[in-house]
C-alpha cells in the first residue's frame, strides 16, 4: 500500500468515527458522593435523601450525569442542612473541630522528615512506606494500608463544603507526604558523606554552580508546614460526621503515625548501634552505607 493511499485510508477511518462515535461528557464534578456516609449518620442521611417530601429531588438531579455543574452538589448539601435537626447541626460544628486540629497533633507525634531519609540509605523500600503512612514490613503496610482507606473514606464519605464537586481533596493530603518525603531525602543525600577511611567521599548527587543556588533559595524546610496548612484547611471543611466519627479518623491516623514513629526509631537505633558500640554489621549489603555520618 502506498504512503498515499494508506494516508487516504486513515483519514476516511477518522471521518466515520467523528460521525459515528458520540462525544463525551467531560466530568466537571463528582458522582461518587453521597451514596454511602459514616456510621453513625448513614441511615438518617439515606433516609432523608430518599424522601420525596425532603431531598429526594436534588438527589436525583445530582446522580444525573448529564448535569455537570457543581452547584448540583450545593444543593444537595442546602437541603440536608434545611431538614436537618438544630442539634445535629451543632454537633457538625464540634465535630469539624476534631479532624481540624488532627494535621498538627500528628506533626508533632510524627519522626521528622530527616531520620526518614537517613533511613532510606539503609532500607529504602522500608522508608518509602513510612513516608506513604506517615500517616516489620507488615505493621508499616497495615499502617499505609489504614491511612489509604481513611483517605478514600474522607474523600468519598464525607464532602468538603467550599468544593463539593471535588471528591479527592484529602486524598492530596496523603499522597503529599510521599512527595515532601522525596524532596527531603534528595536534599539531604547531597549533605551525606561516606567515611571510606582514607578520605570523605560524597555520595550524593554532583552539583553544579546553578544546582547549588536552586538549593539555597528552594525553601523546603516548609513543605511539612505547607502540607499541615492545607489538611487543616480540608478537614476542618468536611461535613456529615459525627462527633464519635470524627474521633475514630483521629485515632486511626495517630495510630498510623505512633506505629510508624515505633518503627523508625527502632531501626535507626540498630543502625547507630552498629556504628558506635558493636562495629559494622556483618551483612555485606549494609556495609558501605552504615559508615554514613550526617555532615553538620
Amino acid at each position: 500500500m502506498s504512503r498515499t493511499t494508506s494516508s487516504s485510508f486513515w483519514i476516511v477511518v477518522a471521518v466515520v468515527l467523528y460521525h459515528h462515535v458520540a462525544p463525551a461528557t467531560a466530568l466537571t464534578r463528582s458522582f461518587a458522593q453521597y451514596q454511602n456516609f459514616f456510621p453513625a449518620w448513614d441511615g438518617q442521611l439515606k433516609e432523608m435523601l430518599r424522601d420525596k417530601d425532603q431531598c429526594h429531588e436534588s438527589f436525583q438531579n445530582y446522580n444525573n450525569r448529564s448535569m455537570t455543574l457543581p452547584q448540583v452538589g450545593y444543593q444537595v448539601i442546602g437541603c440536608i442542612f434545611e431538614n436537618m435537626p438544630e442539634y445535629r447541626k451543632a454537633e457538625l460544628s464540634a465535630a469539624a473541630v476534631i479532624p481540624g486540629l488532627a494535621p498538627s497533633v500528628l506533626q508533632l507525634l510524627s519522626a521528622s522528615y530527616v531520620d526518614a531519609v537517613l533511613l532510606a540509605f539503609r532500607r529504602p523500600g522500608l522508608a518509602l512506606l513510612l513516608a506513604m503512612s506517615n500517616s516489620g514490613y507488615l505493621a508499616t503496610a497495615a499502617a499505609v494500608a489504614n491511612n489509604a482507606h481513611l483517605a478514600y473514606q474522607l474523600s468519598v464519605l464525607a464532602v468538603c463544603t467550599f468544593a463539593p464537586a471535588n471528591d479527592f481533596l484529602p486524598a492530596i493530603w496523603t499522597a503529599a507526604s510521599v512527595a515532601i518525603h522525596l524532596v527531603g531525602y534528595a536534599v539531604v543525600r547531597l549533605r551525606i558523606k561516606v567515611d571510606t577511611g582514607d578520605e570523605m567521599q560524597v555520595v550524593g548527587l554532583r552539583m553544579s554552580w546553578s544546582d547549588r543556588i536552586l538549593n539555597e533559595v528552594t525553601p523546603t524546610f516548609v513543605g511539612t508546614a505547607l502540607q499541615a496548612f492545607y489538611a487543616t484547611i480540608i478537614l476542618s471543611s468536611l461535613v456529615f460526621l459525627s462527633v464519635r466519627d470524627s474521633t475514630i479518623v483521629v485515632l486511626r491516623l495517630m495510630a498510623s503515625t505512633l506505629a510508624v514513629r515505633a518503627i523508625l526509631i527502632y531501626e535507626l537505633t540498630g543502625f547507630r548501634t552498629d556504628m558506635e558500640g558493636f562495629g559494622l554489621s556483618e551483612k555485606s549489603e549494609y556495609t558501605a552505607v552504615e559508615s554514613l555520618n550526617v555532615n553538620n
